[in-house]
């Protein structure tokens, strides 16, 4: 009996989009600005002012289009590991009897669920690294984040004008107020402005909400970690990488750039039996990387000392 991969192939198909997009961010895929093909570095053109309108005839030129090129770095990544079909005899002894010759045949089911879980892993994994990674750091190493990208460039408009030292269910949403307050109108009133937020704080106005008033509330529009901001054309998106940093970020979705040189499902997970190890093996292979565009765009809240 040897490993047939054939609905293995159809399940990494069948979940193309929602693997692609879990190996980026967990969250990001609902505002970042998505580059692929990207096989070591690639420059990506921002426009970041035109020419202002005037009044009369034969007007001089006033204004000048000025672009702004982001250049992108990508890194290779890998999450490699096998399992013995063997061990698994115990726990679906009506498929592997014990004893038997498995070759790796392991149920499609528990291959689908290993991959799911493995992709969920690593998309939450790069969703921390993609904001709060720091390679100077001791935590998430891999990359620079953009808190660090936003920190360092120090251009950023302040958003937490109340000077407030805290987070509370209390005045969380005075502070997203304050947010939408201090953003650039040219954004707030952009299609795609969203206000990004850890899970922690976005629960938190969810409940701030429905505490000062129910019929203010419209649980639709929570699904799926997205808020539309009462009043605004502002959405509030739950970024899983933000989770316990207590910052917040607005601006155009497009200002956040990810990168991979990922373009087919085949090319994310594969799977195949090796008869020299008797065992099952995974690997993910791709290259990711991040990119900030008009920094001085972009609306940040950082606690006060």
């Amino acid at each position: 009996m040897s490993l047939d991969v054939t609905n293995f192939q159809d399940i990494v198909v069948r979940e193309n989009k929602a693997i692609l997009k879990a190996l980026f961010s967990q969250s990001a895929n609902k505002y970042a600005l998505y580059q692929y093909g990207n096989k070591g570095s690639m420059s990506i053109p921002v426009v970041s002012k035109t020419g202002s309108l005037q009044q009369g005839k034969c007007v001089g030129k006033n204004g000048t289009v000025v672009m702004e090129e982001v250049l992108v770095n990508v890194l290779p990544y890998t999450s490699y590991f096998d399992i013995c079909a063997d061990d698994l005899q115990a726990k679906y002894n009506q498929v592997l009897a014990p004893g038997s010759n498995n070759e790796g045949d392991i149920p499609d089911s528990v291959e689908e669920g290993i991959v799911l879980t493995e992709v969920s892993n690593i998309g939450e994994e790069l969703s921390f690294n993609a904001w709060q990674g720091d390679t100077a750091g001791s935590g998430y190493t891999f990359t620079d984040g953009f808190i660090k990208m936003i920190d360092t460039k120090n251009v950023s408009i302040d958003g937490n004008t109340s000077n407030a030292t805290e987070i509370t269910k209390g005045n969380v949403i005075g502070l997203v107020d304050d947010m939408i307050v201090a953003m650039p109108q040219k954004v707030k009133r952009a299609g795609d402005a969203v206000l990004l937020v850890g899970s922690d704080v976005f629960e938190l106005y969810i409940q701030a909400l429905k505490a000062a008033n129910l019929y203010h509330y419209d649980p639709e529009m929570a699904i799926n970690g997205m808020y539309k901001v009462p009043g605004t054309k502002v959405t509030m998106i739950d970024e899983y990488g933000l989770e316990a940093t207590d910052r917040m970020f607005a601006g155009f979705g497009g200002n956040f750039i990810l990168s991979s040189d990922v373009e087919g499902e085949q090319e994310i997970m594969e799977v195949w039996y090796s008869k020299d190890e008797d065992k099952v093996n995974f690997r993910t292979k791709f290259k990711f990387g991040l990119g900030l565009a008009n920094a001085d765009e972009i609306t940040e809240f950082t606690l006060s000392a």
